[in-house]
Order: C-alpha cells, then structure tokens, then sequence
C-alpha cells in the first residue's frame, strides 16, 4: 500500500465509505488545534486506496446509497466477526429479493463476494502492517454514516499486530448512547469513544495517551473497567467558535496528488467543507419531526463574519481554490446583515454552498447572491400545508415555492428533497400536490422522493405516541452487520417504524412520484427545461410559457400586470382588492374577481385560502 505514515504522530484515519471528493472538516479542525498545543498529528486518508481497489461506480453506490448502508457496514463486518457468523452467503443471495440488481448490477453478487473475502482483508491487513511499522502511540476515527465498521475492522487489524496502541472513536454515528454500547461490546478492538465536540478536549486526550495514563477523567471520554463502560459526566460543546484554529487540509492534497500522480483517477473534488456556525436555531425553538442531527449540541452559535472571511481567505490562498461548502446546518438572520454582504465585499469570485430554511425573503436571496453564494440546500420537503405541519417545518407550501422561483431568479441553484411517509399525511395530500407540480416545472425540481427515514433524537423517536407512531424496531439488514446476539437497539441510528396512517403509501404516492421524475426529466435537457419569463411593459407583461410542451404567450393587461406583481411575494387576496378600490374606483368586485380567475386559470398564479403568489420569473439586475 503505497501510504506515507510518519513515525511517532497521532494519526485520524478517514476510512470507507467516506468519498474521496471532499477532506474531512472534523479531524482537519483537531490536527490544527493538536499543533497548535506542540503535538504532530496526521491525517491518513485509505478511502482513497479503497476506491481505487474496488470498482468505482460501486463505491458509490455504497458511499452515498443510504439503502445500501447495512450492505457496506456488512462487508467490513466480515472481517470482524467472520462471514459465517453473519450469515453473509445468504444474506448477499437474499438481497435480488429486495431488488438490488438495478443499483448494483447482476453480478453483484461476484463483485460483492470479492470485495468480501479479497480487497477489504488485503486492504486492512496491509494498512494495519503499514501503521504498526511506525512508532506511532494511537489512532483515532471520526465516524459519520457508515464509517463505524470499516474503522473497527482496522482497529482489530491493528490490535492483533500491537495492541498497545490506542483506538480511540468518535464523530456523529456514535453519539450517546451509540458510543457507550459500541465500546461495551468491543472492548478488545475500542479504547475510548468521544461523545460532544473535541476541539477543547482532544489535547488533553494525546497528552495522557503519551503519559501512558490508565484513568484518564476526560470530559465526554468513555472507560472501559472491570467489564464495564462509563459514560462521560458531560458532553463537551464548543462555545466560542472564533476561537478555533483554520482545519488543515494539506494531507488530504498531498494524498490526492500523490494518487493522481501515480495515474489514479479519483473523483471532481466537490467544494472544499467550512463552517460558520454549529447546532441549529430552529432545532432551540421547535426541532423538524424527522431530524436527529446534532442530537447532543443542537445550540447554535456563531463564528463572527470577520473570522469566516479570513478564514475563507485563508483556505482559498492555501489550496488555490474557490469554491467551498459551508456545513451549518442552517443560516442565522444576522448573517444576511452582516457575513453575506461582508463577503460581497471581497475581490474574490467565490462559489459559495450553504443550507437554507426556505422562509427567507426576497432581500436575504439577493443578500445570498451578492454573498458568492450559487448553491443552497433548502429544507422544502414538501409542498403540502398538512405535512409541513406534521413535520414541525413551520412554513407552508407557499412559502417552498416562492423560494424556488426567487433563487431562480437570482440564478442560485437550489437542492431539496420531498419526504414520504409521514405519519398522519393522507392520500388527498398527495393528490393536490401531483396536481401542483404541472404549474411549478419552471423551477428546480426536487433531487428526489425520499421515504422518512426514522434518526435517533429525533421527536419521531423520543415521543413516537405523539406522532402516531405504534411500533418501533431495527432494520431487518442489521442482522447481518451484528450477530444476533449483540443486536441491541442502543447500537443504532437508523430505525424502521411503523404509523398505521402510511401503510398504504406506496400506493397513494405514485402520481407524485411520477410527476417529479417527469419534472426531473425535462430538467435534464436544455431543450426541453421549461420556462415561465415575463417582461415588463410600460403598462402590460409580456409572459413566455412554455411548461406544457407548447410554446404560449400572453399579454397581460394593467390589472393582470398589477396582480401578478404585487403577488411576486405571497400577498393576500382581500389586500389586493383594497388595493384596487382605491387606485382604480371604477372597477367593480366582480371585475377583479375575473382578473384573478382569468390568471389561475392560465396557470400564473396559485391561489391557497386567501392568499396567492404569482409565478413567472424575471431576472434579476444585481445592483
């Protein structure tokens, strides 16, 4: 295995599934603050050697397929447990039962028994022979998603070679309770799990690793004695973000050009990862239903928008890039104030990434444009008042679409997903929402339909009586990433669930799924991506539509021009009528009422109780 280890550092392994497009923020934010307290640490990065053994397109499907989790969980397992004591044979023949082959080919069989019983033993045993040739006192995993097994099976490898030195886990995927039942079951292969945030703690935890300390009373740090764990006192979370150093990405470019130089193709890197905030503000007030993210540190604080400028400066001169992601889970207002025009402000064509809520307005798009933001995942999930509400959301559909059309207009790309299978929704729901969808195909379409996906800490889990929620177990594929007799539900993450309200969901959602893969389809090419423009007349609009396959235009009157837009925001209808009586006293109720129907009728507005909102586009002149 050709991988540079230098003898005596602490070392983060980054290990499969993680993608090989993108450095891992967490562990490049602890090695700079580990050298900024006088200790060498590196970050080795073996998913890339992995990528390379396997076949790429499996990779990642493995990677990112949240379907397929339990799958790659299942073969690092192998390695752990043993195939036959997971039942691997039948397990990998059962999965044509769950109609697999369309995701990973009909041989996947072959191609999954070699990954198996060939490239992930050869890879862990030479990468374990690799780090205990070195002088090197421990090691240390920052686990997200499916992460968790293939970092254990490199523990074990490395254990049975020398086990003195140190395993020490942590990140999102063994958070709480996760954490405390992963190291009571594996004792011999997990020294220590972390549970919070360790920017102020982890030079704490290499100090007593190199002081050979046997009782190391850390905050969030578990222990493991006389055959039992204890879990931490408290759970550390960083306050003061301005205090944390710039991360250090230069391992992950030194591994990558190295890989590259050798004639590897590795993935197009996606945008380098910053942050400029942690926990989520909604989450304080009222935390979405479904969401289990930031579980134990949902507080939300803030770097200052002078630490974030220089630290994009920072990172932009340091690997002469641009383009960068931001991983707040969600924007605070005063960053619309203050960060966004404070990056505008720079001399640097940024292509800024963030997430969004998408009850913003009209100003704050623009704040985002002018900010070099050209990308935004929105939590939208659905275009359907009843389900927002179930979902704690606290926004309405309209609110979903009038983002859409103003990022469109501001030439921001915006990524969402619509969520199925909320307890409580009703086929009527989805009935209105696939009748919806005909008139919204101008706008960036959904990057999927995804199934609600039970997390632990989420209020679907905590207090599932409250969400009509009668039954809550473990995925029946987890039999086959833990043998049965260490199966416990304290070891998850993911859960399946049962609402009484939904069992029939497969059925009733089918008109919207096909919609928005039509949607998605002519989004696809640039000669069938639908468009609905208008331009301004001194006195009439000009629209082009085209969202029905013919190309149509209207010509649209003073009246019309006035509804459609006042209703560039969502308005209310009783305003728009006292609107009129006192511009234009001459025109009766009735009038008015025609000019609104006329434009509903057309597909240009959409009404909802007493309020609509137009949709056709214009765009937008950056002052």
């Amino acid at each position: 295995m050709n991988l540079s280890i230098k003898n005596g550092d602490f070392i983060f392994a980054v290990m499969p599934w993680a993608y090989p497009d993108t450095p891992v923020l967490g562990p490049s934010l602890l090695q700079s603050i580990l050298k900024n307290s006088g200790y060498r640490s590196q970050i080795i990065y073996p998913n890339f050697q992995f990528y390379h053994a396997v076949d790429p397109v499996l990779y990642y499907s493995l990677s990112n397929d949240h379907s397929l989790f339990e799958l790659s969980d299942h073969l690092f397992s192998c390695y752990i447990h043993g195939k036959e004591r997971i039942k691997s044979d039948h397990f990998l023949q059962a999965l044509g039962q769950q109609h697999i082959e369309h995701k990973l080919g009909k041989n996947y069989v072959e191609f999954l028994s070699r990954i198996r019983d060939v490239d992930i033993p050869e890879f862990i045993n030479a990468l374990a022979l690799l780090i205990t040739e070195k002088e090197i006192p421990a090691i240390g995993f920052s686990c997200t998603y499916n992460q968790v097994l293939a970092s254990m099976a490199l523990a074990k490898g490395i254990k049975k070679i020398q086990p003195e030195i140190k395993t020490i886990f942590g990140g999102p995927s063994l958070a709480g309770k996760m954490g405390i039942a992963h190291h009571q079951k594996y004792p011999d292969i997990i020294d220590h799990i972390f549970i919070g945030e360790a920017d102020e703690i982890i030079a704490d935890i290499v100090d007593g690793i190199l002081q050979n300390k046997t009782d190391m009373k850390i905050p969030g740090l578990t222990q493991y004695k006389n055959g039992l764990v204890k879990g931490p006192d408290r759970v550390p979370v960083t306050q003061r973000l301005d205090d944390l150093p710039t991360p250090d990405f230069s391992d992950f470019f030194e591994q990558r050009n190295a890989m590259n130089g050798e004639g590897v193709h590795l993935p197009t890197m996606r945008p380098l990862p910053y942050e400029s905030s942690r926990g989520c503000w909604w989450a304080e007030k009222k935390n979405c239903s479904f969401c289990g993210f930031n579980g134990l540190a949902r507080q939300y604080r803030l770097k200052s928008p002078l630490r974030v400028t220089a630290e994009l400066e920072s990172l932009s001169t340091a690997y002469v890039n641009l383009d960068f992601s931001a991983c707040d889970n969600n924007i605070n207002n005063s960053h619309f104030d203050i960060l966004f025009p404070t990056i505008a402000q720079t001399n640097v064509d940024y292509s800024l990434w963030y997430q969004i809520r998408p009850d913003i307005s009209k100003k704050n798009v623009m704040a985002l444009k002018r900010g070099k933001v050209v990308y935004v995942h929105a939590g939208i999930e659905s275009f359907s008042d009843n389900i927002l509400k179930l979902m704690q959301k606290g926004v309405k559909y309209l609110k979903n679409i009038q983002l859409l059309k103003w990022c469109r207009e501001a030439g921001i790309k915006v990524s969402y997903m619509i969520l199925w299978g909320m307890p409580g929704e009703t086929p009527l729901d989805y009935s209105k929402m696939a009748a919806l969808v005909p008139f919204i195909v101008h706008l960036d379409p959904p990057l999927r339909m995804q199934f609600i996906e039970l997390h632990r800490f989420s209020p679907m889990f905590t207090e599932p009586d409250k969400f009509g929620i009668t039954e809550t177990y473990i995925r029946e594929n987890y039999q086959y990433v833990y043998p049965l007799d260490m199966l416990e539900p304290d070891l998850f993450y993911y859960f399946n669930f049962y609402a009484s309200s939904t069992k029939d969901a497969m059925e009733y959602t089918k008109d919207l799924h096909d919609a928005i893969n039509l949607w998605a389809e002519l989004h696809h090419n640039i000669e069938t991506k639908p468009v609905l423009e208008m331009k301004l007349g001194k006195d009439f609009l000009l629209i082009h539509d085209n969202r029905c396959g013919e190309n149509l235009k209207y010509f649209l009157n003073q009246i019309q021009k006035e509804i459609i837009l006042y209703g560039d925001s969502i308005c209310k209808i009783s305003t728009i009528y006292d609107l009129f009586k006192l511009k234009c006293p001459e025109l009766n109720t009735l009038q008015i009422y025609n000019e609104f129907e006329t434009l509903k009728k057309n597909g240009l507005i959409i009404i909802e109780n007493d309020q609509y909102l137009s949709l056709p586009t214009r765009t937008l002149i950056m002052a």
